[in-house]
């Protein structure tokens, strides 16, 4: 039977880790086939990409992947659970037998054992009183699993982010096909929110972005050259848009508005001014609006993301080719997939193109924060070889 790799990356930016990273894991599962999907203009957590998806999508070819998969923005701008469930269903589409994420902990076994406290109902019963409490998300779901779980090793670990993301993976895959075989590659050197460069050629992406916020070489930690994007700039761009939608709509154009919940929508209209992106968050900030939530928030308000689309747990084939090579083809030569634009919005159905419609969107306002300049070559660029 054909072995077919699933890998969901972010890339922001692309660095020796991720390089680390899809080594490992085409080691780990020997496939015939790798397949990435990839976040395009903005991340998980709201945060521009540093890197345009066409070249982290090139770079993804350069190390060894066959085919390049675009996780579109109103798949991937949600919670850790239906970011997974999404991204899973697309690769499951795609064919893929394996699945490897990175992770902070040594076994996939100690992982499965977190999952499984998880789906207990005391376990879900805990959560949902902490959260009727006013906790947020996470913390609520730290303190239900410190009631069922005696394991101080995964206590230490259920909080970690890649362990909560993998988590996510495990109950997506029960969701969408069980027979998807996981497996887990343990991050190296410093840990995901680690700010500071490592002294090694491996750091986090998180460090990376501070760096280029101070304008520090980071050629140590990459493995090519790329005009990152100014992301302090992106944010100031982001923030003055903001400041225009808040202070000329009424409350009231919010309300159909995705992740705008319990009244957010006046928190942040009636914020006074504050001198950056980063101080507005800050100040908007509650125990069930922290930040990741709040950035997502933002790229909704401004992208007018429509409320059908909030926490998103049903599934659309939306297999948009970014690059492949000849392996790639290969495998997705019997599934319908978009390559060419112009002709994709005259073959697919309305649902798939108001996805893909609101994906041009979404680069709009990429090119608009960052003058990239990338939109053209949404038309461009389709199958590579």
């Amino acid at each position: 039977m054909k072995k077919v790799l699933g890998l969901i990356l972010e890339l922001n930016p692309f660095h020796n880790g991720h390089k680390y990273f899809i080594e490992q894991a085409k080691k780990e599962a020997n496939p015939d086939v790798t397949i990435a999907i990839i976040t395009s203009s903005f991340s998980m957590r709201g945060e521009v990409s540093l890197i345009d998806k066409f070249t982290k999508a090139d770079l993804c070819i350069q190390e060894g992947i066959d085919l390049v998969l675009e996780l579109p923005f109103l798949y991937a701008n949600n919670s850790a659970d239906y970011f997974a469930y999404s991204a899973i269903s697309i690769l499951n589409e795609a064919g893929i037998t394996d699945l490897a994420f990175g992770t902070c902990i040594d076994s996939i076994d100690k992982l499965q054992r977190i999952y499984q406290y998880t789906l207990s109902d005391s376990y879900n019963c805990l959560l949902k009183s902490f959260l009727d409490k006013g906790n947020s998300y996470p913390n609520s779901a730290l303190k239900a699993f410190m009631e069922v779980c005696d394991d101080k090793e995964l206590i230490n670990n259920f909080t970690l982010p890649n362990n909560t993301l993998a988590i996510s993976y495990l109950k997506a895959i029960d969701s969408v096909n069980k027979s998807i075989i996981p497996h887990s590659i343990k991050r190296i050197d410093n840990m995901y929110y680690d700010k500071s460069l490592s002294n090694t050629s491996y750091t986090s992406a998180t460090s990376l972005r501070e760096a280029l916020k101070k304008k520090e070489d980071i050629s140590k930690y990459i493995f090519y050259s790329y005009d990152f994007v100014d992301e302090k700039e992106a944010n100031n761009n982001l923030y003055q848009l903001l400041k225009f939608n808040l202070i000329t709509k009424d409350v009231k154009a919010y309300e159909n508005i995705a992740s705008v919940n319990e009244g957010i929508e006046n928190r942040l209209i009636n914020i006074n001014d504050c001198e950056s992106y980063d101080s507005f968050l800050e100040n908007a900030a509650t125990k069930r609006y922290p930040l990741n939530r709040l950035k997502r928030l933002v790229l909704n308000i401004l992208l007018d993301t429509n409320k059908k689309y909030e926490n998103m747990n049903s599934y659309l084939p939306y297999l948009r080719i970014l690059r492949t090579n000849d392996l790639g083809l290969k495998q997705i030569k019997n599934k319908k997939c978009i390559t060419n634009l112009s002709k994709a919005f005259k073959e697919i159905d309305d649902d798939l193109k108001e996805i893909l419609d609101f994906e041009l969107k979404v680069t709009k306002l990429y090119d608009l924060i960052t003058n990239k300049n990338i939109y053209k070559e949404e038309f461009i660029f389709g199958v590579r070889k």
